[in-house]
């Protein structure tokens, strides 16, 4: 937003800024008043520019502060035109991003309502400046660039409702996704259905992950002391952000790392004395192994299930499938669940067919018990306390007879502050109470 008047001071630099020394911004009607954050290159002294915050529907008047004095209204050559209306047919909309994790530097497909197949450098169809452009597209403060610096030609062409950006950072963490449109549009609105909850109760919409690409030795001496090398992808982002290593559940030492080298990053990390215990599963790293067959197996049968040799076998990040085929479907997911906050859990079921749900309260699979069971005629979702920090063995297993067949469980934390206005995978928990009373008269006896 560019708000054109003469006699705005300069903003100069301060490393704490005051009404004294700056210009200040805010948008207001009778009811509300937002801080619009200038962009201190962009001031003159005839012209200052400003990020408009979100903000309700509705007619705001534009004020601004001069070294702390408050310009009247009466001083506005036309105050109407220091009006401005943020309304919804203005608004991008993000409502789709595939995939939704990936290690950083990848492509990641955005759709929604982008109001404009122009972008900013673009040569044809929008050479003149006139219109709407997308400005910028970023995860978080991490730039996803529309352009390949190679062949300086966007990777994918664009429509209103669909584009496809690299990702320019090397940071591992989770993200939310923004597209800057100019003119008179700006930050585009992200779909409550596209969000999703961190153990530890942050919102986002995408997460990046290292890669390990190979491990020098696979066998060690049991007294430890082995010097491993791991080579992969962005095992951190910088000196002050290390990786942690693990074997077999306990810390590999780091010696060693290659400092600033995101691809082919390499660690060395000494292998401790081999664990006290035997076993045979581990928690590993991120994922889960996933099973799918095209065998129907009945409710009753779910527990016994036991792949063949011609299942289909794959890691993924989610406990969710959705199959389109001809035949009928069994599906296993196994893997490890490490809550980072203790309290009451419970793990529900959505699918078209029926399913089980199993949780360790140990790490060994052979202590599972069923917490969650789901059949069209009747559910049962079972809570459980669990413990942050501890990982808990998770199995679960649907099948259908069915041509296609969806399975998704979810993990439920009860005890949590957040309300269904941030994400749809929030639910608001409704208590209905009633009061009663019985009326009974006071008297009283005077002399």
């Amino acid at each position: 937003m560019s708000i054109c008047l003469l006699g705005f001071g300069q903003n100069l630099f301060a490393f704490a800024p005051t009404e004294d020394n700056s210009n200040q911004v805010t948008i207001t009607n009778e009811f509300n008043s937002y801080d619009c954050p200038i962009h201190t290159d962009k001031v003159t002294s005839t012209q200052i520019t400003c990020y408009a915050p979100a903000m309700p529907e509705g007619t705001y008047t534009v004020r601004v502060k001069v070294n702390g004095n408050l310009i009247p209204l009466h001083q506005y050559i036309n105050v109407e035109n220091a009006d401005v209306r943020s309304v919804d047919w203005n608004t991008p909309k993000l409502t789709s991003l595939e995939p939704i994790s990936a290690p950083p530097g990848s492509m990641v497909t955005l759709k929604g309502d982008f109001k404009t197949l122009c972008y900013t450098r673009d040569q044809d169809p929008c050479a003149d400046d006139a219109g709407a452009r997308i400005s910028r597209i970023y995860f978080n403060g991490q730039l996803c660039n529309l352009i390949n610096p190679d062949t300086n030609l966007v990777y994918q062409n664009l429509t209103t409702d669909s584009l496809v950006c690299k990702l320019e950072g090397h940071e591992v963490n989770v993200y939310n996704a923004t597209v800057l449109v100019s003119e008179e549009y700006g930050r585009s609105l992200t779909s409550p259905t596209i969000f999703y909850i961190t153990a530890d109760e942050q919102i986002y919409n995408f997460e990046s992950y290292a890669e390990i690409d190979h491990v020098n030795y696979q066998t060690g001496s049991i007294n430890g002391g082995l010097k491993l090398t791991l080579t992969g992808n962005h095992f951190y982002s910088d000196e002050s952000v290390k990786a942690e290593v693990k074997i077999g559940n306990e810390e590999c030492k780091l010696i060693a790392y290659m400092p600033n080298n995101f691809f082919d990053s390499v660690l060395e990390c000494q292998v401790p004395v081999g664990p006290g215990q035997n076993r045979s599963h581990f928690y590993g790293g991120r994922g889960l192994n996933l099973v799918v067959e095209n065998v129907e197996t009945d409710f009753d049968g779910l527990l016994s299930y036991v792949p063949s040799s011609s299942a289909a076998k794959y890691v993924t990040n989610r406990m969710s499938v959705s199959l389109r085929q001809a035949d009928p479907a069994t599906v296993r997911f196994t893997g490890y669940f490490a809550p980072l906050r203790s309290g009451r859990y419970d793990f529900p079921i959505d699918t078209d067919g029926y399913a089980k749900v199993c949780l360790s309260l140990t790490q060994d699979p052979n202590d599972k018990t069923v917490v969650s069971s789901y059949e069209p005629s009747s559910a049962d979702y079972s809570k459980v306390y669990l413990e942050a920090g501890k990982y808990y063995y998770i199995e679960s297993i649907g099948s259908s007879s069915l041509g296609s067949f969806e399975m998704k469980i979810n993990a439920r934390f009860y005890d949590t502050s957040l309300v269904d206005t941030v994400t749809s995978n929030v639910k608001n928990e409704i208590q209905e109470i009633e009061i009663r009373s019985s009326e009974k008269r006071e008297e009283f006896v005077i002399f």
